[in-house]
């Protein structure tokens, strides 16, 4: 009975060897930039840019002897240009617990039906009794897709073990996706009311939110954003590509950052800042002060005049009546041109002629 027990725990100790020492495979990479979702079980099936949640489940036996079609997944037509001059494909794709073995992919990623990029995964050891992760990552490449193209997706597959290996898309726990690095969308920012115009691959449906914050005022707009701006979000409105603030800026120098939001969940900032003087009072005082001027000054030749008046009525002996027509046609001349302000300076100088046209009286 010993003998039995003692070869019992051998055998086992042996089976312990051979296990994999790894109890868990590595989590897929991290994706980011343009995420798409593998959706439901046509071929082809769709790339979904809302998520898992939005995707069809779908899947496929592969059986060993030799590569075999997963299936393709489209795109819709893009609404405007998609070009990324230095970005990589990622691929992450999923096998359920239904066999062991070694299983591998093969990714043509196409636009129009013309390979852009493609490549085969390193192998992956099925031994997990949950899902295990198939990834795939591509050489960085360029990407230039007009409007109106559509993106296509094309795996393959080779299995190596025993039974069938099942690779599944569409669920939580497989989320089958694949991401194009290095995207944002196209931004136009604008400062007239502080504005936001997006440009996105799909009549912007792939923007889920915007959020506007702004900080200030501040001495150096090259300062660093700060964690806790203030005043901090303020209320702008919006839907797909065109966003507003829909209060005034305020005056003084602000930082501003528009928060942009996916539908992927994928989020980027577009930042900047402004600078929004007094131009109301700084266009206002000159004027107000070239008035004042122009009333100092124009008091002076009022005063001319007249006296210019009273010397030309004294040298040519000009009747009383004649004085007083000159006068008040003088007086609404100028009077006119200049202004109540000065009404003053013209009393003065109507006393002054009156005094000098005494001597001419007859």
């Amino acid at each position: 009975m010993k003998r039995v027990f003692s070869l019992l725990v051998t055998v086992l100790l042996s089976l312990a060897l051979l296990a994999p020492t790894t109890l868990a495979h590595d989590p897929p990479p991290g994706t980011s930039g343009l995420l798409m979702w593998l959706s439901d079980d046509q071929d082809p099936g769709r790339l979904l840019r809302e998520g898992v949640t939005a995707a069809q489940e779908g899947s496929v036996l592969v059986t060993g002897g030799g590569e075999q079609s997963v299936g393709s997944w489209l795109t819709p037509p893009l609404a405007s240009n998609l070009a990324i001059s230095d970005t990589m494909l990622t691929v992450v794709m999923y096998t359920g617990p239904t066999s062991v073995g070694d299983i591998s992919i093969r990714v043509n990623f196409m636009a129009d039906g013309v390979t852009i990029i493609g490549g085969e995964s390193e192998s992956v050891q099925l031994y997990e009794p949950a899902a295990t992760n198939i990834p795939f990552q591509s050489d960085r490449f360029e990407l230039n897709a007009t409007l109106g193209s559509t993106l296509e997706l094309e795996v393959f597959a080779t299995f190596t073990g025993i039974g069938a290996a099942e690779v599944i898309w569409g669920r939580n726990d497989a989320d089958a996706h694949m991401a194009l690095e290095d995207w944002i969308p196209a931004t136009e920012p604008g400062l007239v009311g502080l504005s936001l115009t997006l440009t996105t691959p799909w009549a912007c449906n792939d923007v889920a939110s915007v959020t506007l914050l702004l900080h200030g005022p501040v001495a150096d707009h090259d300062a660093e954003w700060p964690e806790v701006p203030s005043p901090g979000p303020v209320v702008s409105s919006g839907a797909g590509c065109v966003w507003r603030m829909q209060a005034e800026p305020e005056f003084g120098t602000f930082q501003y950052r528009w928060q942009v939001t996916m539908v992927d969940g994928e989020q980027f900032n577009v930042s900047s800042y402004y600078e929004l003087q007094l131009e109301a009072v700084a266009l206002q005082a000159p004027v107000f002060e070239a008035t004042g001027a122009l009333a100092g000054a124009a008091s002076f030749p009022t005063l001319a005049a007249l006296l210019g008046l009273a010397t030309t009525a004294r040298a040519l002996a000009l009747k009383q009546e004649q004085l007083l027509v000159l006068s008040a046609l003088l007086g609404l001349l100028l009077g006119s041109l200049l202004g109540l302000e000065l009404l003053a300076v013209m009393l003065a100088g109507v006393a002054l002629v009156a005094w000098t046209i005494r001597p001419l009286r007859p």
